[in-house]
């Protein structure tokens, strides 16, 4: 290699570097800006509805929200239901009797308990939804909890 491609390489080296330097540093001062400006709007925001609520004209609909919104929940909505123990108790002494499968098309049926059913469908007497049928077994969840319950088909 001369002396003179060294040279070459070694200016495009440096411009490189410089490009890499001057990109990193505009970069951080947007990203900067950005976060300003958006301070800025949010703090506007805040101003404005702080303003508008020590004015006093909430309606009447508008007050029972923010009276109910400090009331402490009686339960937690994105929680499962809890069920009492005799309720608990009372469900898990329900036995299923698997007796038929039947296909027609995509609709499987299971006959439980002597009744028809099909999947997601309510098992009598309450408390149950078909999950899944197979021709040897049928899952059965428990309302509003993930416990699963899988019952044979039984044959006479």
């Amino acid at each position: 290699m001369s002396k003179r491609e060294k040279i070459i390489l070694a200016i495009m080296a440096l411009v490189i570097v410089g490009g890499v330097i001057y990109y990193i540093s505009s970069k951080r001062e947007v990203v900067v800006q950005e976060r300003e400006s958006e301070l800025k709007e949010l703090n506007t925001f805040v101003g404005v509805t702080i303003t508008g609520m020590n004015k006093n004209n909430l309606s009447a609909p508008e007050m029972r929200t923010i009276a109910s919104a400090e009331v402490e929940w009686a339960r937690d909505p994105y929680r499962a239901p809890i069920i009492r123990e005799e309720e608990k108790q009372k469900l898990l002494n329900v036995s299923f009797i698997y007796t038929g499968y039947l296909k027609a098309g995509k609709k499987k049926i299971a006959v439980i308990n002597g009744l028809e059913y099909l999947i997601g469908e309510e098992i009598e007497p309450g408390g149950f939804i078909a999950r899944e049928i197979y021709p040897d077994r049928v899952v059965i969840e428990m309302k509003g909890q993930k416990q699963k319950i899988i019952v044979p088909l039984i044959e006479y």
